[in-house]
């Protein structure tokens, strides 16, 4: 009975997905047809097909999730003359949408189609195929013949490749700096003859030479000659330089330096250069230094975080790090350099315009949250002070308090009643350089680093708990190439305290391992996590997002009660009156975005983390363990209600499963239908084990056999409200498969009695951000 019903369920969906389909068609006129698919073709499959797409001059409509003409069919349901259709058009505001988002069916054109070919053989010449042959073929379907498939079939031939590469250049001095980077040229004998390649070595030859002081210098400066008459398959290649007009290109060295503190842009339009003459003006070793009241930063720190150098060749490298550099300050709201290039000499001076910020801000925020049907509401008050002691340095501090009500989670629900409390706050300040006792100019100047000192407390009242985190942390921050960025905390110390525990709760974990994970603790740890994404060099393409962390916690601790002979009290050594942890900790986040349209995106996301205590403990702290559940997890489970693998006490009052091991995976599809608003389809997976053989939870130990079996699996819809300066998020999501039910019924979307508006099959969400 459970698998008719399932498969019940998918012929609803495969009906659901034909009436799409044929929907699409309803608007397209008699003896034209619905463009549904461009399918390009190569007789050489090593040839690449993918980048030949963008150069269609028709495409077919767009898809949601690769499959559903979601704007078309938004189209088509706004047309239509059905009454009853005509009643839901004006309750969901269909018509509107029609307008805004809907797409009008793409009809197949032979004429764009025959530009098309054009486009792809242009293509394929610049790649180097002079001799490849295109052609189309037009497949039309349908029962009444108004759908078409367009083919493109390409067969490449031989490539065309460079033979010899030589260099006709007119300024000696410029030659000598190209012939000594030849090993650093993008083209070269054997290659294929490729104007994507050429124009790549254009753009270095150009960064070369502005790196090297030509400061007036353009890649229009730079041409290619190509001979192919020695061969069908085979090219000569010349690639000249000239000079303008006949001249010399001229190569600059840095003059003077001003640093224009406190500019206002709008003063400057409206003076021009009488502005300047209300500064007054130092000097810090060669640089200039030009203030109209003190400076919000001294000048020494400025000097410093500069590349640029008087005397120096022009370095447009040199130029962009230093604006990078300033930028990374936070300090200012425009940092602009500018030029002045010397008459009749080869000389620059640099004017270096800085705006800063106001130099303290407060901030007051106030949220209502509904975290898993945990409703609440929270306030925030932050201070910033920037430039504390004149060196760039922040200050931040905040307070912040949440009320919420936890009866949601309970199994006896009672009427809503604030029932949890939280409250904390913290004290931060960042330095623009390394505290270490060594030099590190070289590697300020690579990696714009950041010295962090925290302090932090935190106390929440929950109703099975109340419990105290008291800390601080000294850390590194900094940035390496493009698309690296790190953080080092050589020490994250705080204190845990658990105290007023609930008895029904108490009860549950009395003289078990889990009463181990709510002993007070001093933990004592070194954490580094390293970021990667290529999202900034991909700008409005797919890219990848990584983010690895590793933690180990106590081994200094355990190194000193070693050496001095420390006592053990129940078999543990203490630290300042406090257990102290000892444990290891890794986690892996990889995500990436794909770009399926200009209104819709996939988003794919795997997690691990693991966790693993030794030493003088034998649990893991619970603030260091993973849980699942809630706004950013399975969201179609209450935060920390699922698991550990198929753990379930009907009896339990309060959700606050955690263990030692994580495994989730997540797709979601984002769809922007109008203004700031984008709807959302998600597919969540995934559950946490216990890895201790001491845990008490039935079914919550990880065995590698019953994985699978074990995670969880849910769904839903959601919509996102974009306001640029946040995303505010509503989610729905629906339970598919459950891990707490027998194995053979854990498909719970196949039972009888299922239903995606029953609380026990579904969840609620709301919350500030995406989900990842």
């Amino acid at each position: 009975m459970v698998e008719n019903r399932y498969f019940k369920f998918l012929w609803i969906i495969v009906i659901i997905t034909g009436l799409w389909s044929c929907n699409a068609t309803k608007h397209v006129p008699e003896k034209r047809q619905l463009l549904v698919k461009n399918i390009i073709v190569s007789t050489d499959k090593s040839l690449n097909t993918e980048p030949i797409y963008s150069y269609l001059k028709q495409k077919e409509n767009s898809k949601t999730a690769m499959f559903f003409n979601f704007h078309l069919w938004i189209y088509n349901l706004s047309l239509s003359k059905n009454n009853k259709a005509q009643k839901v058009q004006k309750w969901l505001g269909i018509k509107k949408m029609g307008e805004i988002i809907g797409e009008p069916p793409v009809l197949m054109d032979s004429t764009l189609n025959d530009v098309s070919l054009n486009q792809i053989k242009q293509y394929m010449q610049n790649r180097g195929y002079y001799h490849s042959n295109v052609s189309d073929s037009i497949k039309i379907y349908g029962r009444k013949k108004n759908k078409a498939k367009v083919y493109y079939i390409i067969s490449p031939n031989q490539r065309l490749l460079i033979d010899t590469v030589t260099y006709k250049i007119q300024d000696s001095t410029i030659a000598k700096i190209i012939f000594d980077d030849k090993p650093n040229r993008k083209i070269d004998a054997w290659k294929p003859v490729d104007v994507d390649i050429f124009q790549i070595e254009r753009e270095r030859i150009t960064e070369l030479l502005k790196n090297n002081g030509y400061f007036n210098f353009t890649k229009e400066y730079i041409y290619y000659q190509i001979d192919t008459g020695l061969n069908i398959n085979r090219a000569n290649v010349e690639i000249r330089i000239v000079n303008p007009d006949s001249q010399v290109h001229k190569q600059y060295k840095i003059n003077d330096i001003y640093y224009i503190n406190d500019f206002e842009a709008q003063e400057y339009l409206r003076q021009k250069d009488q502005y300047y003459d209300k500064f007054d003006t130092t000097q810090y070793k060669k640089d200039f230094f030009l203030n109209r009241k003190k400076p919000m930063i001294r000048a020494k720190t400025l000097s410093n975080s500069s590349y640029l150098y008087q005397g120096a060749l022009y370095s447009a490298y040199n130029v962009q790090t230093t604006y990078r550099r300033l930028s990374s300050f936070n300090e200012f709201e425009l940092v602009n350099i500018r030029y002045n290039e010397l008459p009749d000499t080869s000389k620059l001076d640099v004017i270096i315009q800085l705006s800063p910020l106001k130099k303290k801000n407060y901030i007051t925020e106030l949220e209502g949250t509904n975290s898993s049907g945990n409703f609440g509401i929270g306030g925030r008050l932050s201070f910033q002070h920037r430039s504390l002691f004149r060196g760039a340095e922040i200050l931040n501090a905040q307070i912040y308090g949440k009320i919420e009500s936890q009866n949601s989670l309970a199994a006896n629900k009672d009427d809503l009643n604030f029932n949890s409390q939280e409250i904390g706050g913290s004290v931060s300040l960042s330095f623009p350089k390394f505290l270490v006792p060594f030099k590190t100019e070289q590697f300020i100047k690579k990696n714009n680093p950041r010295t962090s000192v925290e302090f932090n407390i935190n106390y929440k009242d929950r109703p099975e708990y109340e419990r105290s985190v008291t800390g601080g942390s000294f850390g590194y921050f900094w940035v390496s190439q493009n698309f690296f960025r790190h953080q080092f905390r050589l020490a994250d110390v705080s204190a845990v305290k658990v105290f007023n525990m609930a008895d029904d709760y108490y009860s549950t974990i009395e003289n078990t391992y889990l009463e181990k994970s709510f002993e007070d603790y001093l933990i004592s740890a070194s954490n580094y996590t390293l970021y990667f994404t290529n999202e900034n060099e991909r700008k409005g393409q797919s890219f990848f997002t990584i983010i690895m962390g590793a933690e180990v916690a106590g081994n200094t601790y355990y190194a000193i009660s070693k050496v001095f002979n420390f006592e053990t009290i129940d078999g543990q050594y203490q630290m300042f009156n406090n257990i102290y942890a000892q444990y290891w900790k890794t986690e892996l986040d990889i995500r990436y975005n794909q770009k399926i349209s200009k209104t819709s995106k996939l988003i794919y996301r795997i997690y691990s983390g693991m966790a693993k205590p030794y030493g003088n403990v034998d649990a893991m702290p619970y603030v260091k363990q993973f849980f699942s559940g809630g706004a950013n997890g399975l969201r179609a489970w209450p935060v920390k209600s699922i698991g550990p693998g198929s753990y379930y006490n009907p009896d339990r009052k309060y959700y606050n499963e955690a263990a030692d091991l994580k495994f989730e995976g997540n797709i979601e599809s984002r769809l922007k239908l109008f203004s700031i608003i984008e709807g959302a389809w998600f597919l969540d997976a995934g559950n946490i084990w216990a890895l201790s053989t001491e845990d008490p939870r039935s079914g919550a130990l990880f065995e590698a056999s019953d994985f699978i079996s074990e995670i969880g699996v849910g769904s839903g819809l959601g919509l996102r409200f974009d306001f640029s300066f946040l995303v505010f998020r509503i989610d729905y999501g629906i339970k598919i498969r459950d891990p707490k039910e027998p194995v053979n019924e854990r498909w719970v979307i196949a039972k009888h009695d299922y239903s995606p508006f029953k609380s026990n099959y579904s969840m609620f969400n709301f919350g500030i951000g995406y989900p990842f």
